[in-house]
């Protein structure tokens, strides 16, 4: 449902929880080892990973690395880690690994291998078997649908390629040995020294919780990034920053596309268009706990999303959620058909199938 009801409908739905985040940080008192100066020791952590067509541009990760480590500011007491997550060719890995280093910064760097991508099979089992895939029921789903049952058909593979939650875990790991708090950021996303300032005024002052949301901007041209007026206020899916206090991280049974991060800030009661999304009986619910629900407060501050590379008028732009959205999960069941081939999957015949990839389909 669209327009104006459904409109004043979320309003409301996120002034319900934000009462409820109120009443629940007020009574937190110093529950948390957490101390104002805590702002002044932060790790920036940010996960690179592949290129996916038709989602990004080739050689779009690449250049928007290059494009952070040459016009962001270094912070005070602030450190950089490069969280090179299962990039699949060595010469971008090298490459990427080169530029990090070359700047000062960390690079970790999380090998894809072959070998191991390759022991990663489908399984249908939850969907009734593969013929499910050519049944009448799935036929008559809208696409965006059959999309995520083949994803999470997939999901193995997913896992193992994307790492999207085991990369986000090991940058936090990294940052809690480095520092007090890290702002764990999506490899495409930009920060500016009055972003730095603003989020640590925040992170700086009460309520001393572990988490701080923090929106994102998305930008349809990199040239934006110095000029744009930051707006704490976007809708678009934030950015986090995470005490070391923090008991958990992301939970590694969402894959990427799948409420990878989306299930952390369903976790912890962060309002957002998220709510509304339907449930599915093959993907497992968030499991909430009552320590952390509520325990996040908003930054008055916001990140910029670097350009994807590919239609940006079309992928970046406002509204383009939907579009982003089946973009996305196409790329990723691409880019699977791709590594099926190139590693010699053994059951690339029958993955194809169930992705619905063409056999004269170019990689």
């Amino acid at each position: 449902m669209s327009g104006p009801f459904s409109r004043l409908r979320s309003r409301l739905h996120f002034w319900r929880q934000e009462r409820r985040r109120r009443r629940a940080v007020a009574t937190v008192g110093g529950a948390f080892p957490i101390r104002a100066e805590d702002a002044d020791d932060l790790v920036l952590a940010r996960v690179v990973g592949n290129d996916l067509y038709p989602r990004h541009g080739s050689g779009q990760a690449l250049r928007n690395l290059a494009f952070i480590l040459d016009n962001e500011p270094a912070f005070p007491g602030c450190r950089k880690v490069f969280v090179l997550n299962r990039i699949f060719d060595e010469d971008t890995e090298q490459d990427a690994k080169g530029l990090v280093e070359k700047h000062g910064h960390e690079a970790m760097v999380l090998p894809f291998l072959g070998e191991e991508y390759v022991a990663r099979e489908c399984d249908t089992s939850v969907f009734g078997g593969d013929e499910y895939f050519l049944s009448d029921a799935f036929a008559s789903l809208k696409e965006n649908a059959r999309d995520r049952e083949r994803l999470w058909a997939c999901v193995a593979k997913v896992h193992y390629a994307m790492n999207i939650n085991g990369a986000r875990n090991a940058a936090l790991e990294r940052g809690r040995q480095l520092g007090k708090w890290t702002l764990l950021l999506d490899g495409g996303c930009f920060v500016r020294a009055d972003a730095i300032e603003r989020l640590r005024a925040s992170l700086a002052s009460p309520p001393f919780v572990p988490y701080a949301v923090v929106p994102m901007q998305r930008l349809v041209s990199n040239d934006d990034a110095a000029r744009i007026e930051l707006a704490p206020d976007s809708v678009e899916e934030p950015q986090i920053a995470v005490h070391a206090c923090a008991p958990k991280g992301f939970d590694e049974i969402y894959p990427y596309g799948l409420r990878d991060k989306v299930s952390l800030l369903q976790r912890i009661g962060v309002p957002g268009p998220w709510d509304r999304w339907g449930n599915y009986s093959w993907l497992p619910k968030v499991e909430r706990d009552a320590a952390e629900l509520f325990m996040f407060k908003y930054a008055d501050t916001s990140v910029l999303r670097l350009s994807s590379g590919a239609s940006t008028s079309m992928l970046d732009g406002k509204g383009s959620h939907s579009i982003r959205y089946q973009s996305r999960n196409k790329a990723v069941l691409r880019t699977l058909a791709m590594l099926d081939d190139r590693f010699g999957s053994p059951d690339r015949e029958r993955a194809r199938r169930i992705m619905d990839i063409p056999h004269d389909w170019k990689t």
